[in-house]
């Protein structure tokens, strides 16, 4: 996920977008169709993330998959919405040789004009670095990746970030040394080396519970002004149901004691609480959304779960002027809602997207979906005033869409990412990836 908040061209970038709808929330007619972009590549493309650059193009990440083979993909877009064809082939860009069983999740972070895309695979974690003309960089790596060994059972969420001259990396991993699902961070150059003194060579392994059958997961991160990482994820005992986590990290990669118990925050819903993203304030608190799950049918997995969020000072106690006692929760009916990502604009507002199940699932039944986005007030409580009523579903044109990413967009909008999908087959889906621009 990006974190170069930086908006040096809003006047000259958004002369069309300010003329964006006036009812905040609704979309942008001046991107793309109607506020949409909808691009294909291969059989079935989805973008998870997004980065908007220093002229107001933005840039998805995702992967397409055809044929049952999948492959990174990044896709440029215009401020206009338009598919920017002079980038990497069409618009497009993969890596020349991506790896195999790749996990169908990728993630995405720009300084200056590069782009940087993790995407995992097996036991590895790979970064790849691209120019904004879609090109690989040779330079960064080894011909233009990186490639960290962090253990089995990746989990196929995960994020990138950029401070200063280093990328961090949240992911989650079987550590090879003890067999515990633990935290993973990684930490390397701009250049693509592994960072000395972090953890060892460059990975770092921490975790909140250790046994079998615990899990520990990062998803989400982001870094300090000072340079300490401050993650989000879920964290379980052995036997037990998750619960959203914040931690901060030294420099060295180490749990930092003076936040929370030990480097750690927990906050438990009283359900399956997945936490997923985690964005800064200016005071140095943060702000945590996901989602709280209850099981419908415990022996087939059924979830039905609700948007969630939270809040924890700098010190890692919760703040409990957020929301009700530190928790926002949030209802959305049919089948249920899966928050994918999170930003906050100007005014320190959360913007919440993800998945909305259009119905209960049941049987064969498919699961026909809409791209949800939500805005909370600063305080934690859903702005009813944002869409007519605090969130709204968007089809982006097939039975199923989601919004898998979020970001500020110059002039006070923002723009998502991510996917329609429609069945083509027993066990195919086929659709393009999408952005989407809203105003604010």
């Amino acid at each position: 996920m990006n974190t170069l908040k930086s908006w040096l061209c809003a006047a000259a970038l958004c002369c069309g977008a300010t003329a964006a709808a006036a009812v905040p929330g609704e979309l942008d007619a001046t991107f793309g169709s109607g506020g949409i972009s909808r691009q294909y590549y291969g059989d079935l493309a989805q973008a998870d993330d997004l980065v908007v650059d220093r002229l107001g193009n933005v840039y998805t990440a995702g992967t397409s998959t055809t044929a049952g083979t999948a492959v990174p993909l990044l896709t440029k877009y215009k401020p206009d919405g338009t598919l920017d064809g002079s980038f990497g082939s069409g618009g497009f860009a993969t890596p020349a040789a991506p790896p195999p069983n790749l996990a169908l999740y990728s993630a995405v972070t720009i300084f200056r004009d590069t782009l940087y895309q993790l995407v995992a695979a097996d036991d590895k974690l790979y970064v790849y670095a691209f120019d904004t003309n879609g090109a690989a960089q040779a330079w960064f790596g080894s011909g233009g990746v990186a490639v960290f060994t962090v253990g089995n059972a990746i989990y196929p969420v995960f994020d990138i970030a950029q401070w200063g001259n280093y990328l961090g990396i949240a992911a989650s991993a079987m550590n090879p040394a003890t067999g515990n699902h633990d935290f993973v961070l990684v930490q390397l150059t701009l250049g693509g080396a592994p960072v000395a003194g972090f953890g060892s060579g460059g990975i770092a392994y921490s975790r909140l519970w250790s046994g079998a059958g615990a899990r520990n997961r990062l998803t989400g991160l982001t870094f300090q002004a000072d340079g300490r990482i401050v993650a989000a994820g879920r964290a379980s005992k052995p036997g037990a149901q998750y619960d959203f986590v914040a931690a901060r990290y030294r420099l060295s990669g180490a749990p930092d004691p003076t936040f929370g118990l030990g480097g750690f925050s927990t906050l438990d819903f009283g359900g399956q609480d997945f936490g997923r993203r985690v964005s800064l304030r200016k005071d140095g608190s943060l702000v945590l959304a996901g989602s709280v799950c209850k099981e419908l049918d415990p022996a087939a997995g059924t979830l039905y779960c609700l948007a969630a969020a939270t809040a924890f000072k700098a010190d890692g106690s919760l703040d409990t002027g957020f929301g009700a006692s530190g928790r926002f929760i949030q209802d959305v009916g049919g089948g249920g809602v899966t928050v994918t990502d999170l930003v906050l604009d100007e005014r320190e507002r959360p913007i919440l997207v993800g998945q909305h199940l259009a119905r209960p699932l049941s049987g064969s039944d498919p699961a026909a979906s809409y791209a949800l986005i939500m805005r909370l007030r600063r305080t934690g409580w859903l702005d009813g005033s944002y869409l007519g009523g605090g969130w709204a579903d968007f089809s982006y044109g097939y039975e199923s869409s989601a919004n898998g990413g979020v970001q500020r967009y110059p002039g006070g909008l923002v723009v998502t990412a991510g996917n329609s999908m429609k069945p083509v087959g027993p066990a195919t889906l086929a659709g393009p990836t999408t952005a989407a621009r809203h105003s604010n």
